[in-house]
């Protein structure tokens, strides 16, 4: 919260604001896709038996769940740098 106050006391607007925050989660996003698709290929013979109509190394399914995944961790680090945009300098510099 201070260093926000700070960078808007010092003339940030509140999409730049915004952009540094979320361009801070993105890696978080593309960091856990890129496990979590490593895990998911790893484990396609085991999850074949449970699948019914779609092939364990679908295509398809892995980009949507991946791009699905992305917009959520984007969209959740998106509305607390929306309000953060939002507050008073002066009341987040006296957050402390």
């Amino acid at each position: 919260m201070r260093e926000i106050g700070v960078r808007v006391a010092l003339g940030a607007r509140a999409p730049d604001v915004v952009r540094l925050l979320v361009r801070e989660g993105a890696p978080f996003a593309v960091g856990g896709v890129a496990i979590g698709l490593a895990v998911a290929i790893a484990s396609t013979r085991v999850v074949a038996s449970w699948l019914y109509g779609v092939g364990a190394t679908d295509p398809m399914t892995f980009a949507a769940v991946a791009v699905a995944m992305i917009a959520v961790v984007l969209a959740a680090s998106w509305l607390p740098a929306y309000r953060a945009s939002r507050t008073d300098a002066m009341e987040a510099l006296r957050h402390d």
